[in-house]
């Protein structure tokens, strides 16, 4: 089941360390969001945020503290509940990106009260904050408004839109007491402004199955990208594994013209995984995690738990698909003895035939079957790989379906599909790609029953 992580945190009050904000906050021992400071505002004026240390003197307090995307209100709308818009985060996200501050083109009351304005507390602004100007404020409440579907984006280099809002719920001090248990009142949650991450790469055809994507230059080929395959960031809220319940898809996008995906405005710190449907006409998902390097190996249907560290790229998340191959046809009773499938030569059935393998990615398959009446047979569903195919032993036991047979001299005349193709031991190798068969491994089989001569 996966749970809002639990960070410690150490706020700062008032800002000193950066651009002017309202508070400066430091993540405590957690690699994905760094050691350094960053700018943060509060999210909920109804509620108050005690940071004042009697001891010192000092407007700083270390808590705990649960972290969630403010793009996710699915999954932090039980921790910030009085917030009354939620659904305005994205303004929020912008307006914080613009760092209006920092160039001193608004103080910090004013971004703040903006801030509570977009978030459902207008009416909170004039008693709680210092002479904001209403003017000032409305101007960028006005500029917020145009840019509802703002997402965070750190690939395409623009630093005035590369950050996201983090939101944090603090419920612990320093010393680990639960504040909410202590009877102590909710404390004002917080929005801290980090780098954002993203996440994808490639759908591509694995033409050979081996999970791994060749690029060219071994003399074979180059596997191609799978354009509008369907691609979903989830998390696993539940446990089930089944990504049904409600909060659990994140986002939903289709690859491009050369496969390739992306998703953009994701949070560090929390966990991600990447779920990939089979595109048209494809079978299933290569086998996971081949070879030695991430960047070019499959992760299968459902890749593992990602979590990403502020301003990450994660380039490594890919999947291959395969068509699935097959081969068969056809064991006859040969009654020339000529090798090749005559007008009126019929099928043999009830032949026990063993199917054995390698597929791309190393895999041994095994299977068995057995004949129709007509004579025909089929493996299909198989993987890309290397097959042949051999008649048990046993069909020449006395009640067996070959008893008293003898194979049909092989690879007679021009015709590979009426010829007989097998020695007594199997077919040769048949190696197949993505997609391919060959209906056209036969087995001819007669009976010696013609004789000659008397005495001299």
């Amino acid at each position: 089941m996966s749970t809002a992580p639990v960070l410690g945190i150490k706020v700062t009050y008032p800002n000193q360390l950066l651009e002017p904000s309202y508070f400066d906050l430091q993540f405590l021992g957690t690699s994905a969001l760094g050691s350094g400071y960053y700018d943060a505002w509060c999210v909920d004026a109804d509620v108050s945020l005690d940071v004042f240390n009697p001891v010192n003197g000092v407007y700083s307090a270390t808590l705990a503290a649960g972290l969630y995307s403010s793009y996710e209100p699915n999954s932090f709308a039980g921790a910030f509940p009085s917030v009354e818009q939620p659904g305005n985060f994205a303004k929020v996200n912008w307006l914080l990106n613009q760092h209006f501050t920092a160039a001193g083109a608004y103080t910090i009351n004013e971004v703040q009260a903006a801030l509570w304005t977009l978030l459902g507390d207008a009416d909170q602004v004039a008693q709680q904050l210092q002479n904001p100007d209403p003017t000032r404020v409305g101007t960028l409440v006005a500029m917020a408004d145009q840019h509802a579907a703002f997402l965070p984006d750190i690939t395409d280099n623009d630093p005035n839109n590369d950050e996201i809002g983090l939101l944090l719920d603090p419920w612990k001090d320093g010393n680990g007491n639960n504040l909410r248990e202590a009877g102590e009142a909710r404390q004002q949650p917080l929005i801290v402004m980090v780098k954002s991450a993203a996440l994808g790469d490639r759908v591509w055809h694995d033409v050979n199955a081996d999970g791994i994507q060749n690029v060219g230059g071994d003399g074979a080929y180059t596997e191609q990208g799978i354009a509008g395959a369907v691609v979903r960031l989830v998390r696993d809220r539940d446990g089930d594994g089944a990504f049904t319940s409600a909060g659990e898809v994140l986002a939903t996008t289709t690859t491009d013209a050369d496969g390739n995906y992306v998703f953009k405005g994701l949070a560090p710190g929390l966990d991600y995984q990447v779920q990939f449907f089979a595109p048209t006409g494809f079978d299933a998902a290569s086998p996971r995690q081949q070879g030695a390097s991430n960047a070019v190996d499959s992760d299968g249907a459902l890749s593992d738990v990602v979590v990403l560290s502020a301003g990450e790229w994660n380039k490594t998340i890919d999947a291959g698909f395969y068509k699935q191959v097959s081969v068969g046809d056809f064991v006859w009773n040969d009654q020339d003895a000529d090798g090749i499938q005559d007008a009126g030569e019929t099928g043999i059935g009830g032949v026990r035939l063993t199917l054995t393998g390698t597929t791309g990615s190393g895999e041994v398959i095994v299977r068995s079957t057995v004949t129709a009446a007509d004579g025909s047979y089929l493996f299909d569903a198989l993987p890309p790989g290397t097959y042949q195919v051999s008649v048990d032993a046993d069909n020449f036991d006395p009640a067996g379906a070959l008893s008293g047979f003898q194979p049909s001299p092989i690879s007679q005349g021009t015709d590979g599909a009426l010829d007989s193709n097998a020695s007594p031991t199997g077919t040769d190798p048949v190696t197949l790609l993505s997609g391919q068969s060959d209906p056209d491994l036969d087995f001819g089989y007669f009976k010696a029953t013609a004789a000659i001569g008397d005495r001299v």
